[in-house]
């Protein structure tokens, strides 16, 4: 009996330890030698695997470009020995790998459910000539860079020009991915046919702008074609074929170390300008008017234009808008606009003196810097009708002086009559006192009339908001309204900001308004009014066809029942941020 139950245990104890035995890991490439162009297939095979395995394939992007991943594939594989039946399940993967450069590249070794591959060497040659003449007569690269050196930041055109024939059939490769870099495609591609040494051959071109962020050397890797040669119908027999371009070293240069400014610009051409909401400008205390600032940058990245700082004037109430920034591209590169719009309000009447602005930069076509400048300005400021006629106030609502007045007035008279008197007693003339005094009864009560409808005008005008000096919101409604219901863009435009200023003192233009208020309808119609004021100085309004206020003024006329912005009165919007760097290394 003891026989049989060790038996039995043996039996158990083998199970147990098939069970546990280790997972069998494979790895394998279909050829060990492969030129730039070609592909290499990876496999990878886990066998007895009990747990889900997700395996790392990151480590072989070093030296590979991974462009397809199959798997994970299940399987099971049953045999029979000695009429006993087994099975053993396994995990396959398989991978397309292109190589990222010439040289002796490794796979690395893998780590999977306990057990460890070796790594893989791979040599990458250079097309043979003959492989080269012949996959060029179907298909081939040619690249070109504006420059083999530049600036940090400044622009590098690269030009990539496909030729293919008819049969060839592909993707054209993606932009190329190089670091601390910044590459923008430029316009659209452009297609056309040629002939190359009496060949035929359809033409396909992109253009890059290509921003280093970084000095030192920069590569600009081979881009590679991946096609067919064949018919395109289902049964035709297609040939794979492929292509490479060269690559460029490309020299970065640091920042010039004359440059002048604070922060770093390169580019081959950049204008500062200034227009005005009236041309030219006429400032009156308490009247606003609005200071559109232009900075035009060829060959620069938008988010690189200088931010320009808030205005500050002695005599003057600002309020800065955030800049507007907008990017285009053509075949000669990036074309970037900043536009910064300020309200200037007058407190005092006097001279108005706005400081100069003065932007460096590096002009990279001349290789030097050049300076764009707004010089100093001053300007007038007159007083606002109603502090002209408050002037007058202090005589003509005075009772004690205006009685004096009247006195003086018909002590006047009184005198002239003893004087005429006098006359008339040396010289008889009975009748001639007489007309001089009606004259000068006359002259008095002309007088006395006149001073007592000017006292009435005054006294009306002191009931009356002067224009843009309203004392509470309701008020510059509806001066806002008239604006609107006048189809006058540049009132409403300041009336606008001084209706939304009053009720929330937090915001400083109406793009903090269009933030706040979360009302699509008027942010679009704040949008629509700054487009018609500060378009191109040639192409701005000169009358009221070209605006409509009547949205406007219904979506005003909303909010000023309703005050959706009180829980966000304490809120301000934040300055956008750069997204480079404005001193690169």
């Amino acid at each position: 009996m003891i026989r049989p139950i060790g038996k039995f245990i043996s039996l158990v104890i083998l199970l147990m330890l098939a069970n546990i035995a280790t997972a069998q890991l494979t790895v394998s490439v279909d050829r060990d030698q492969i030129s730039m162009v070609d592909f290499l297939r990876l496999s990878i095979r886990v066998g007895n695997a009990t747990t889900t395995l997700n395996p790392n394939f990151s480590a072989i992007e070093k030296d590979f470009e991974i462009r397809s991943v199959s798997g994970p594939n299940q399987s099971t594989r049953m045999s029979i020995i000695n009429g006993r039946t087994s099975s053993e399940a396994s995990t396959s993967w398989e991978l397309t790998l292109r190589p990222k450069r010439l040289g002796r590249l490794i796979i690395p070794g893998f780590k999977l459910a306990g057990d460890t591959s070796q790594p893989i060497l791979i040599d990458v040659t250079p097309q043979s000539a003959a492989m080269k003449q012949r996959a060029n007569q179907l298909v081939f690269f040619n690249t070109t860079v504006s420059t083999n050196q530049l600036y940090v930041q400044s622009q590098l055109i690269y030009t990539v020009k496909l030729f293919y024939q008819d049969n060839i059939s592909g993707d054209f490769p993606a932009p190329p991915e190089i670091p601390d870099t910044v590459v923008e495609a430029l316009d659209k591609d452009q297609r056309y046919a040629t002939t190359v040494q009496g060949r035929r051959y359809n033409v396909l071109e992109k253009r890059y702008a290509i921003f280093p962020q970084k000095s030192g050397k920069m590569v600009i890797p081979s881009q590679i074609f991946e096609g067919s040669k064949g018919g395109r119908g289902f049964f035709s027999n297609r040939e794979r074929v492929n292509s490479a371009s060269q690559s460029h070293t490309i020299t970065i240069n640091p920042k010039a170390a004359e440059f002048s400014g604070t922060n770093w610009l390169a580019a081959k051409n950049l204008q500062l300008s200034q227009s005005w909401s009236i041309t030219p400008p006429t400032f009156v205390v308490g009247e606003p008017i609005n200071r559109a600032l232009t900075i035009q940058a060829e060959g620069l990245i938008d988010s690189l234009l200088p931010q320009l700082d808030d205005l500050s004037i002695s005599g003057a109430k600002t309020y800065t808008d955030p800049a507007k920034e907008v990017q285009q591209s053509s075949s000669t590169g990036l074309f970037s606009t900043s536009v910064t719009t300020t309200g200037i309000v007058p407190t005092q009447p006097g001279s108005l003196t706005i400081p100069e602005i003065r932007i460096p930069w590096w002009n990279t076509e001349t290789n030097a810097e050049e300076i764009a400048i707004i010089p100093t300005t001053t300007y007038n400021v007159a007083a606002s009708p109603s502090q002209s006629t408050n002037q007058l106030e202090p005589v003509n609502n005075s009772a004690s002086m205006n009685n004096d007045a009247l006195n003086h007035s018909l002590k006047s008279v009184a005198n002239s009559q003893a004087i005429n008197a006098q006359a008339n007693d040396a010289n008889p003339q009975p009748h001639l006192w007489m007309i001089l005094s009606a004259i000068l009864a006359l002259f008095w009560l002309i007088t006395l009339g006149l001073w007592w409808r000017h006292s009435r005008q005054t006294k009306s005008n002191q009931t009356q908001p002067a224009q843009f000096e309203a004392n509470n919101a309701s008020q510059l409604f509806q001066q806002l309204k008239k604006a609107c219901q006048q189809n006058n863009p540049r009132q409403a435009n300041q009336l606008l900001f001084l209706w939304a200023k009053h009720q929330y003192p937090t915001i400083n233009s109406t793009s903090d308004l269009i933030r706040l208020v979360q009302h699509d309808a008027l942010a679009d119609e704040i949008r629509q009014l700054d487009a018609c004021l500060y378009a191109s100085p040639e192409n701005q309004p000169t009358n009221n066809d070209t605006w409509q206020g009547k949205q406007l003024l219904h979506c005003v006329d909303e909010l000023s029942g309703v005050d959706k912005l009180s829980v966000l009165k304490n809120k301000r919007a934040k300055p956008t941020q750069l997204l480079h760097q404005l001193n690169p290394a």
